[in-house]
């Protein structure tokens, strides 16, 4: 029956995990079917609740006055810029000398300039996380995602969570630009949690759909106008449209799915494994309808798939 588990392992694994494979730098696009072993690697660490990295594109300048008020900002703390060779850049006149390498070589970029000509991107984890461990698995997965870009990151370790700022240059040196998708933004969170664990640090990167997630979070720029009183449009707290209704409920779906693929093997592992995925489904259920009353009836997952 392990044989007919794995199958079943995939396809619902598939729902949850599985990725599109990012943008234009990657012809043939499609899905990538994670394996069982893969599918179970990820239950883990969601029923466990590992540590959820966070990725986010921050903004991005448009001219080198903001690339280098950019550059000012990220290295506010005067611990030196970490440039794509790993060298460090530590003082103003380090910084301006960065700057003015980007702005001329390659393709020139104008103090301003209608487009985009670098992107900013946050790399998190929660407080507690090993700094020198986090900066190394940016450092690993930049070295792969930018290959050919210039670009300069900074770790910040004086606020409750550590983080590294990257700010990398949109245009390579091979005059490729990048422009960061959805997909993209998720492959980057794949392999920032594979550098983690890579390092000994639990982490995870799963969607929150299906993690049951249901709050909304303001990007960084909303939570900045809001306490400056200047935010006009306020989100929603939940996430109630229909569209993020229906998606939980595939999600819920695809975690029943999983829970009797993993009942019906001849591992005891798998069977256990099966046990805690119906104990965290019920609890995330639980804490949804304390949120928020879903759109869809969503009755708990039926127990009794114990062998």
């Amino acid at each position: 029956m392990t044989r007919e588990a794995d199958s079943e392992l995939q396809k619902w694994g598939r729902m949850l995990f599985a990725r599109a494979t990012p943008g234009p730098r990657h012809p043939g696009r499609g899905v990538r079917i994670p394996t069982s072993d893969v599918v179970r690697r990820e239950v883990r660490l969601v029923v466990k609740r590992a540590p959820q990295v966070m990725v986010k594109v921050t903004g991005g300048g448009r001219g080198m006055a903001v690339i280098q008020a950019h550059m000012n900002y990220i290295d506010r703390e005067g611990d030196g810029l970490i440039d794509q060779d790993r060298e460090r850049h530590e003082g103003r006149e380090a910084r301006r000398e960065v700057a003015r390498q980007w702005a001329r070589e390659g393709t020139p970029i104008p103090e301003w300039s209608d487009r985009r000509e670098a992107f900013n991107i946050m790399w998190s984890m929660p407080a507690g996380t090993d700094s020198k461990k986090l900066l190394a698995a940016v450092q690993a997965l930049a070295a792969r995602q930018f290959a050919g870009h210039k670009y300069v990151m900074a770790l910040h370790t004086h606020q409750a969570n550590p983080h590294v700022h990257l700010l990398v240059r949109a245009e390579s040196d091979h005059g490729v630009r990048l422009n960061p998708r959805k997909a993209d933004l998720h492959e980057w969170r794949t392999e920032f949690a594979a550098e983690l664990r890579e390092r000994g640090i639990a982490a995870a990167a799963t969607r929150q759909a299906a993690r049951g997630v249901v709050k909304n979070y303001l990007n960084i720029w909303q939570v900045k106008a809001q306490g400056e009183g200047r935010l006009r449009n306020q989100r929603p707290s939940h996430k109630d449209s229909q569209v993020a209704c229906d998606t939980r409920a595939d999600a819920l779906g695809a975690w029943n799915g999983v829970a009797a693929a993993l009942a019906q093997s001849d591992k005891s592992e798998d069977r256990n494994l099966a046990r805690q995925v119906l104990e965290f489904v019920n609890t995330m259920l639980l804490e949804r309808e304390r949120a928020i009353l879903p759109q869809r009836s969503m009755a708990p997952v039926e127990r009794g798939l114990e062998r």
